[in-house]
């Protein structure tokens, strides 16, 4: 049910003997945007120096008209009121004769409300409360003294304050915490786990009640599923008991021949050493286990007892949650396999089991939170919780990380979160530039970054390699991919590597006016001015290609990097979303919005992927490129094939090709509609192809050969495998994929269409097999994809085959791939 407009409405009034105060509704567009459930409730708190008469009034009368004593507190229940970027008048009146003032934490606040007349009794004004959400205390002091509070609850408008606020906030904690733990594991061998504690009594209450939840709960896995060894022991028995034995068995009778006796003319033991094999608990990350286990508890205890001799003693709710945890941790290691096992302080390094084994690893995290406290000396838990547009900043690159995580990635780096002296460092602040680096498993290096800048006086030394030419930049979130060309070694030749950046921008603002709705098919979406800077941000952030950032009195030429940019905006409902005019746009000019709650994150973690695994082409084909560029890219002529790959057989044939500048093929091995021939390459059986020459002349010597002279043989970019292929005599290809592939199948592509889905198809199956008889297609995985008649035929075993046209696959190759594969999935399972 949505709330009720109550605007130019009076929703609060108190009167006492001294002092009337009324708070109107103020006219404003934006009202609230999300569904409220009809539980979601509000109150007003009023606390009075006298006797007073409150009134709260919402869509309906619901507070009490009574009149209350003085010196005492009221709550009031009733719907929200108070909502974010809503405007409210005040109006405060005291009695003649007293002096009124008012007191607010927020400073604007203060400034609006001012007074009039002329004996400084009565104030005026209008409350903004812009983005601070949450409890608030409207302060009136009369004569110098506090006499009204009045306690509100302000709203947020664009997301739900009972389900998207609680998960930002637990999403915010939640990362930098394994963040922090992965700080901790990589400098875990620089200190050892010990009594001493890193942070004071009251803060390690302070973190225990936090977590005891889930530490508790991570020592429960590991007593459900405790790490385990097979332990050898050796014992001495009769003869006809000893079933296994060992080295060990062998040096005990050498040690023991009094035990040999000699049969015959053979010799037999009347005892010997035996091996038996258990499992056993007994191992040092359960030792370590029941240590961090005792010295809880034991921590507890001390706190206990320091603050109760400090006055606490009356708490009995203190007393008895202390008591609930100290019980409730020493059960866990008392009556169980951990009873029988010593507790010790780990002192070699950090082991697997901790590092990835269930309970052990998130029991260790706990515990070193406990050990070492939180040393916070950034923005992201200094901010107050209350101010949601930086928060919803905040949130959105700690998810954006998140999201890339949980992907897989391997993260190489990050310095938002270290490990310090005094504990754990959280950096992360508002107009401070902080960089998170993931490695994927081709080798190509994802980077977020946050808040990046990017000035042609700073060059390269902010994000990516990007500068502004004219003005300074500054983004809130980058995401910057360094792709490899496709067939190209990018780990001996950088410079095959290609940057691609994009903008992913957070801005707590909605359209939802009924202009905005008129323009946009009556949908709700980013702000028109924030698209625009979306539109600067792509074209103002370039790359200087002559000087890769050296300082130089001529800039340029540049470069664009910048490929696509993304208002990420408070919103929901993801499947409505898709037909606004700003989620298309991102397939046609590759700038638009993404919905980013909590509750909304398949848009971005979908189209993350997809930016991730784009092929270099696939990345720079979604860019607008200006007009006329497209006669200026060279295109491949397919149907050429004027590249002549000859086998040269042995070592001796090999430098005579290299002494002569030349190769020759027998004539009836060669049809003459290949000819001209422009380029040779040279094929060496088992070591494949790596040298090339452009032809200068062609002519037939006496033995009927066709001698091809270049003017030098010079080395491909990379060399060729041909693996369990071969060339047989000779065999065509273009120098495009010449120089461009590195595995001898790629030479006999037919056209843009194989080529592009061969390229996407790499990325993402290990093993492809190229055919190119008279039907040319691959098979991976059990699967035929046919490239035949202007149609791509997908085919897994004798199930029916999906057709799609070619035309489309050229028109959006990087779609369409991704909608063939998804066929493929289906039909798989």
């Amino acid at each position: 049910m949505e709330l009720g407009r109550i605007e130019n409405s009076e929703i609060i009034f108190i009167q006492t003997d001294d002092l009337e105060v009324t708070i109107k509704a103020g006219a404003s567009e934006d009202s609230p945007l999300f569904v409220m459930p009809d539980q979601l409730g509000s109150s007003v708190v009023f606390t009075c120096a006298s006797e007073f008469k409150p009134s709260v009034r919402g869509r309906a009368v619901i507070a009490s008209e009574g009149v209350f004593a003085g010196r005492c507190t009221v709550s009031v229940s009733c719907d929200p009121l108070f909502f974010e970027q809503k405007t409210y008048a005040l109006i405060a009146e005291a009695k003649e004769g007293h002096t009124l003032e008012f007191d607010h934490e927020n400073v604007n606040l203060r400034k609006n409300i001012s007074r009039f007349g002329r004996k400084n009794h009565a104030l005026s004004g209008n409350l903004n409360f812009q983005n601070d959400i949450g409890m608030s205390d409207l302060i009136f002091i009369l004569d110098g003294r506090e006499y009204l509070r009045i306690t509100i609850e302000v709203f947020p408008s664009k997301i739900s304050y009972k389900k998207d606020y609680q998960e930002i906030i637990a999403d915010v904690t939640a990362e930098v915490y394994n963040l922090a733990f992965d700080a901790f594991r990589r400098t875990y061998d620089s200190y050892s786990l010990s009594g001493k504690t890193g942070n004071s009594p009251i803060e390690f209450f302070t973190i225990i009640r936090k977590i005891y939840k889930d530490f508790t709960i991570a020592a429960d896995m590991i007593i459900a599923r405790p790490h385990h060894v097979l332990q050898s022991d050796h014992v001495v028995l009769p003869q006809h008991k000893v079933r296994r034995m060992d080295n060990a068995t062998l040096r005990w009778i050498e040690m023991h021949p009094e035990h040999v006796v000699r049969r015959g003319n053979a010799f037999a033991v009347d005892r010997a050493m035996a091996v038996r094999k258990h499992v056993t608990f007994d191992t040092r990350e359960n030792r370590l286990t029941k240590y961090m286990l005792e010295q809880t508890a034991r921590r507890l205890e001390i706190f206990r007892q320091r603050f109760m001799k400090a006055g606490s003693a009356g708490d009995e709710q203190l007393d008895a949650d202390i008591d609930r945890m100290i019980r409730g941790i020493r059960r866990r290691y008392i009556g169980n396999f951990l009873s029988n096992i010593e507790a010790e302080p780990s002192k070699f390094g950090m082991s697997l089991v901790f590092s990835m084994a269930p309970g052990y690893r998130d029991l260790f995290k706990y515990y070193l939170m406990l050990q070492r406290g939180l040393s916070v000396t950034g923005g992201v838990f200094h901010v107050s919780t209350k101010d949601m547009a930086v928060l919803y900043e905040y949130w959105c690159f700690i998810k954006l990380n998140s999201l890339l995580r949980e992907s897989g990635y391997t993260l190489e780096s990050q310095d938002f979160v270290k490990v310090t002296r005094d504990g754990i460092a959280v950096t992360l602040m508002k107009g401070k530039s902080s960089k998170i680096r993931y490695i994927t498993d081709n080798g190509e290096r994802i980077e977020l970054f946050y808040n990046p800048k990017y000035d042609r006086r700073d060059g390269q030394k902010s994000a990516g390699r990007g500068q502004a030419a004219t003005t300074p930049q500054k983004p809130d979130n980058v995401l910057s991919l360094t792709k490899r060309g496709f067939g190209r070694k990018s780990e001996r030749k950088k410079e095959n590597e290609k940057l691609y950046e994009y903008v992913f921008d957070a801005k707590y603002r909605i359209g939802a006016d009924a202009d905005y709705k008129q323009r946009h098919n009556g949908l709700e979406g980013p702000k028109e001015d924030d698209i625009n800077t979306m539109h600067r941000y792509r074209d103002a952030i370039v790359y200087d290609m002559s000087c890769d950032g050296e300082k130089k009195d001529i800039p340029g030429p540049f470069d664009r990097t910048m490929f696509g940019a993304y208002v990420l905006f408070p919103y929901s409902d993801e499947e409505k979303y898709k037909e606004h005019d700003f989620f298309k746009s991102i397939e046609t000019v590759n700038i638009g919005g993404f919905p980013f709650l909590p509750s909304a994150t398949n848009m971005v973690r979908n189209f993350l992927e997809e930016l991730i695994s784009d092929t270099s082409e696939s990345a720079f084909e979604r860019a607008t490129l200006p007009r006329g560029i497209e006669e200026k890219l060279a295109r491949v002529d397919w149907s050429k094939r004027d590249v002549l790959i000859v086998n040269v057989p042995d070592e001796e044939m090999m430098q005579i090709c290299l002494d002569e500048c030349s190769c020759a093929v027998a004539c009836e091995e060669m049809a003459g509609d290949h000819l001209p021939i422009h380029y040779v390459a040279l094929y060496k059986p088992g070591a494949g192809i790596d040298l090339v020459g452009t032809v200068l002349f062609t002519q037939t010597d006496a033995d009927g050969r066709y001698v091809f002279t270049v003017d030098a043989w010079r080395q491909l970019p990379q060399r060729i495998a041909t693996g369990e292929y071969g060339v047989a005599s000779h065999a065509y290809t273009n120098m495009f994929l010449l120089e461009n592939s590195t595995m001898y199948p790629e030479l006999h592509l037919r056209s843009e269409a194989e080529y592009r889905f061969y390229a996407e198809l790499k990325r993402r199956v290990k093993d492809v097999d190229y055919k190119s008889d008279e039907v040319s297609g691959f098979e991976f995985e059990g699967r035929k994809v046919m490239f035949e008649a202007g149609e791509i035929r997908l085919m897994d075993g004798k199930k029916n085959p999906v057709t799609i046209q070619v035309r489309e696959f050229e028109r959006r190759p990087n779609a369409e791939f991704r909608r063939m594969m998804g066929y493929l999935g289906k039909m798989k399972h």
